[in-house]
């Protein structure tokens, strides 16, 4: 009785890892980063306060995210296929190479600059009012942009400075449009 539950067992696992391959594998790890990313990146655009930027980092990590995942199985995946590899070693060693120029690339690529941010927030006349400065550095001593938000809704003058203190660009906001 046990040993024909291990053999169908196996027989089970045998099955599987016949229908999968490294292609479906890499191919279903693919796909599921695309659908969290058109699930998340409208639900981060709509319920982020000045968060404009949230969407955009998120689509650029999970890049990052499909990139490692892809070099992670590229390698797992020619070792436990290994006569699937030995056929189409061409294709992981591709996808490896892919994978892993990109994740060189984007190490250096990242900004060494420190950056920072100060939000406050008031009360006034029984709205909620919040003034977030963002700076060039991690000291707050050069300020990069100062904007405001009415009840959670973009509101008043936003200002942009040069690293050297001059106003680069200000937009003016009312209940969450731009008005000029």
């Amino acid at each position: 009785m046990r040993i024909q539950r291990r053999q169908i067992h196996q027989n089970k696992l045998s099955r599987m890892f016949k229908f999968l391959n490294p292609i479906r594998i890499m191919g279903g790890w693919m796909l599921a980063i695309v659908v969290i990313d058109v699930f998340a990146i409208p639900r981060l655009f709509s319920s982020t306060v000045g968060g404009e930027q949230q969407p955009l980092t998120f689509l650029m990590n999970s890049i990052s995210v499909l990139a490692w995942g892809i070099l992670i199985l590229s390698i797992v995946t020619s070792i436990i296929y290994f006569r699937w590899f030995q056929k189409f070693w061409f294709i992981n060693v591709f996808l490896l190479i892919v994978s892993a120029g990109y994740i060189i690339k984007e190490q250096q690529r990242i900004p060494k600059i420190d950056y920072s941010y100060s939000e406050k927030n008031d009360s006034v006349g029984g709205s909620l009012i919040r003034t977030r400065i963002e700076y060039y550095d991690a000291k707050s001593e050069k300020i990069r942009s100062v904007s405001f938000w009415k009840n959670e809704m973009k509101d008043s003058i936003w200002t942009v400075y040069s690293k050297v203190g001059k106003v680069i660009e200000q937009q003016r906001y009312k209940d969450d449009k731009l008005t000029e």
